[in-house]
């Protein structure tokens, strides 16, 4: 068990080992699986040992490690799981009775400013569960009782949302309370308040004002994320503020970004007129000129770009739209195969929304980008297009003009490119038929389930982990070693796929397949069932992982494939 201990500095989070050259605890007893930890009413920390000597699930066992498993009888000796209680040395006298059981609904809001965190949680699920109105004075006051510790306002500002009554009142002064947290919280909240049909004036007044009067980072990372809420010319332009304001805090351009879908061009724009936005909101600018490059909307496409030739553009704003363009480019590292799983999600669009953090609250970030960086080759030095649904005129205009300091770039940037009806490109792939049409979209929901931790929604993996899946020449390569791939799984170097012909059908794993060779730029052929069918019968007596030399013999005896036909 690792211990990690972690330090905030100016809005960024930083871990490092709490011991050196140990852990915080360990065991030489193989069956020693720690699964799960928790603090307890006593203060004591509790660690749940499943005290299995195998836990992989069995789509995950290599040859390697069922061997293993095997010689040394791992898998025997089950239901001897226990759990252990860690506590400091010379820690008082275990109590475990915290009074929760007995406490009315009044003085369950009492135990929200109580020491011990599990006590504070567990009176928060209480006071939600109950929904009793009794409580709801007692914890507007807790929410705006500068006497009383900061945690305990905003579990007192969640409580209230989760029982449905937070006020705007309540709400008014958690957004002037002097803990930079406290705020935070009170933003994240007043989202509800920011757009029709519960806005509020008065709310979003204070939200705008915050813009210039809390520098804290916690803070502005979070009115980042709630301004766009908003929707209107006056959160808008309170966003761009804030923007010009701290636009160089780690993670503020990926929080404005992912709150400004099918918007970002009009934001862009209005940057575009803050007199002192130089140098300052060029990674808004970049990442929100990607975003819109993913979207496949034409007409915003056209939009964003035509910036490159307008008088009004100033020169350093010019450099960032163009560095959204490369920004935009798909790149893939390392050597493509199919690795170990799929990640979740679809292509394209900047990613989730979240919060700064709080309790009973969500927490989780939000990026804007996909894929960051130049073009760069995979193991075989290729070198990977972005794809666009429409010419982009404006960038063509500009490579054009001899004179311009940014002609060249663009002049580059346009290899890069292809498009419907450019010169010198192949024809666009076919269009998907309905049926291969729904085994796309049954495939990205698969996608998404599985693996959504390995492959990225951005299909560019993992170092260490899981290689990228964007222009990797075994998913665009023949499909009867595709889907033998994921039937059997994978291993090359120290990454390793496991097989998922017990876990998914024929046509689930079409689906999947389908959906990564046309995603990311891909236009490759579908795959049909019968393709994956065909690979399952052919291989049913393989118990083995593929590897590269497999493969490159296999694609020998199996000869050139044959173009899928519609279904």
């Amino acid at each position: 068990i690792k211990r990690i201990k972690l330090t905030e500095k100016d809005g960024t989070l930083a871990g490092a080992n709490a011991y050196e050259g140990t852990e915080f605890l360990t065991s030489t007893d193989e069956r020693f699986r720690p699964v799960n930890l928790f603090n307890g009413p006593d203060g004591a920390l509790y660690v749940v040992d499943l005290y299995r000597g195998i836990l992989q699930h069995r789509l995950y066992v290599t040859s390697f490690l069922r061997k293993q498993i095997e010689e040394r009888g791992l898998a025997n000796g089950i239901g001897l799981g226990r759990i252990w209680r860690i506590v400091p040395d010379g820690a008082p006298k275990a109590k475990f009775d915290t009074g929760l059981a007995r406490a009315s609904s009044v003085e369950l809001v009492g135990k929200l400013a109580d020491a011990n965190g599990w006590v504070r949680d567990t009176a928060q699920r209480l006071l939600v569960e109950k929904r009793d109105p009794a409580a709801i004075g007692a914890l507007s006051r807790l929410a705006t009782d500068a006497t009383k510790p900061a945690a305990a306002r905003s579990h007192a500002l969640w409580t209230l949302d989760g029982v449905a009554a937070l006020e705007p009142k309540v709400v008014l002064s958690a957004l002037g309370d002097a803990d930079a947290h406290v705020v935070a919280n009170a933003v994240r909240l007043a989202e509800k308040f920011l757009a029709a049909p519960n806005a509020n004036a008065e709310v979003i007044a204070r939200m705008v004002a915050l813009v210039h009067q809390r520098t804290e980072p916690e803070v502005r990372l979070q009115l980042a994320l709630s301004l766009a809420e908003g929707r209107t010319p006056e959160t808008d332009a309170a966003l761009a503020a804030l923007v010009v304001a701290s636009g160089r805090q780690p993670f503020l351009a990926d929080a404005v970004v992912s709150g400004l879908a099918k918007r970002e061009v009009p934001f862009i724009e209005l940057l575009l007129k803050q007199p002192s936005a130089a140098g300052i909101v060029g990674e808004v600018v970049r990442f929100g000129t990607s975003s819109v490059l993913k979207s496949s909307n034409a007409a915003q496409i056209d939009r964003v770009l035509s910036l490159l030739t307008a008088k009004a553009t100033p020169g350093w704003a010019r450099t960032e739209l163009l560095a959204g363009v490369r920004h935009f480019l798909p790149k893939a590292e390392g050597r493509g195969f199919a690795g170990a799983g799929f990640g979740g999600g679809a292509p394209g669009g900047p990613g989730g929304r979240g919060g700064a953090g709080a309790p009973g609250a969500p927490g989780a970030g939000a990026t804007a980008g996909a894929a960051r960086g130049g073009p760069r080759g995979g193991g075989e030095g290729r070198v990977f297009v972005g794809s666009l649904p429409v010419e982009p005129k404006p960038l063509v205009a500009l490579a054009a003009q001899k004179d311009s300091p940014d002609a060249a770039t663009a002049a580059e940037l346009l290899k890069l490119l292809k498009w419907p009806g450019k010169p010198g490109v192949a024809a666009e792939a076919r269009a998907l038929t309905a049926a291969e049409q729904a085994l796309f979209e049954k495939g990205q929901v698969q996608f998404a389930t599985l693996c959504a931790a390995c492959h990225q929604p951005n299909g560019q993996g993992l170092a260490g982990l899981a290689p990228s899946l964007v222009y990797s020449r075994w998913v665009l390569g023949d499909p009867r070693l595709l889907a033998r791939i994921i039937l059997n799984g994978k291993v090359q170097e120290n990454l390793s796929m496991p097989p998922w012909k017990a876990a998914l059908d024929d046509e689930a794993i079409a689906g999947v397949l389908t959906f990564v060779r046309r995603s990311w730029g891909h236009d490759a052929d579908p795959i049909l069932p019968d393709v994956v069918a065909t690979a399952r019968a052919d291989s049913v007596t393989r118990d083995q992982p593929w590897t590269d030399p497999d493969l490159e013999e296999l694609m020998q005896t199996l000869g050139p494939p044959r173009r899928a036909r519609k279904q």
